[in-house]
């Protein structure tokens, strides 16, 4: 009886020095809540890094999915390069639709030369072989008579005649060291010197502005495609005079006009004209707007001497950034051309 009254009493006094006295209620927290650690801004990327991998990589592998049905396999493009090793000939230009189709130039690149790349129509050539995918066509073929196709999966190579074909007698870009350049003033023409230097002539002095010259340039036009011409920075001073002599007499004269892609897209959308006489004669006038990169013109000629004088005329009623340039050729039916 006694060892329970001792009991009691050291219950209803509470825990004594060295125990403890356990119970299952929660305890209260007698320091303030728990905080929990706060993620800085490194932190959080890294999980957001972490979370995106996997992401990039399924859609990575989607992608490559997608792309192996759009693209034909290398052996597809492989069978085209085996035929026209059968059947290229000398002057063979190899063309591709659609362009951004690449793998025709790591599998036919044997058959596309700087040259080519750097064409400005298909004047020149008598045959043109096209590898399209899905039924497409180059605009390079349009109107050409085809002359044998061969199916190869989901690509087709086609061989065509070029029935415009007319080879060029004589090229304003290989010439232009010749040409005589001047400024038209009211005091009259003021000349545009060569300059073996630089390799151009130079209207410095005639029109007091340096960008103001003719030589031979390789531009980028809005296609991003090559194109090479010479160089005719219009200006306000007066008309640019680019005039060739003892030119060889042909049938017909072709050229271009074109802008650089800076001049494109420039707010300025002035238009540059450029006209063209032969023998004193004026050919035609041709507008080269300022929202286009790449123009055509072709002209028939009348006959004539053995030789003409040309003179292309370059104007434009505002010069900011009409970064300007063309190029032409004479040229003859096959059989006159020899």
């Amino acid at each position: 009886m006694a060892k329970r009254r001792q009991a009691a009493a050291a219950v209803a006094a509470g825990p004594q020095r060295g125990h403890q006295l356990w119970s299952l209620a929660p305890r209260k927290a007698t320091t303030g809540a728990v905080r929990r650690p706060i993620m800085n801004a490194s932190s959080r990327w890294s999980v957001a890094l972490a979370l995106l991998l996997p992401a990039v990589a399924v859609v990575e592998l989607i992608g490559n999915r997608l792309t192996e049905r759009i693209v034909p396999p290398m052996s597809s493009f492989e069978r085209a390069a085996e035929i026209v090793r059968r059947g290229h000939l000398p002057g063979d230009l190899v063309v591709f639709a659609p362009d951004w189709m690449s793998q025709t130039r790591v599998a036919l690149g044997e058959w596309i030369s700087l040259e080519d790349e750097l064409r400005g129509d298909t004047f020149d050539r008598p045959r043109l072989w096209e590898l399209a995918l899905d039924g497409r066509r180059s605009p390079e073929t349009a109107g050409m008579t085809p002359l044998e196709r061969h199916p190869l999966d989901r690509l087709t190579l086609t061989l065509y005649r070029n029935d415009t074909y007319m080879p060029a007698l004589w090229r304003a870009h290989d010439e232009w060291r010749s040409a005589r350049v001047t400024i038209g003033a009211p005091d009259g023409e003021k000349p545009c010197p060569w300059q073996e230097r630089e390799g151009r002539h130079s209207c410095a002095q005639a029109a007091g502005e340096p960008w103001v010259w003719v030589g031979q340039v390789f531009i980028s036009d809005v296609g991003f495609r090559p194109r090479r011409c010479l160089w005719a920075h219009p200006t306000e001073r007066g008309p640019m005079h680019v005039t060739f002599a003892d030119v060889p007499a042909g049938t017909r004269l072709t050229g271009h006009t074109g802008l650089t892609y800076a001049a494109f897209r420039d707010v300025n959308q002035a238009p540059v004209f450029l006209d063209v006489e032969v023998d004193g004669a004026l050919m035609g006038r041709t507008v080269h707007p300022g929202d286009v990169g790449w123009t055509t013109f072709v002209y028939d000629l009348p006959p004539g001497p053995a030789t003409r004088t040309i003179r292309f005329t370059v104007t434009t009623p505002s010069q900011g950034m009409r970064h300007f340039c063309f190029d032409a050729a004479v040229r003859a039916p096959p059989e006159d051309a020899g």
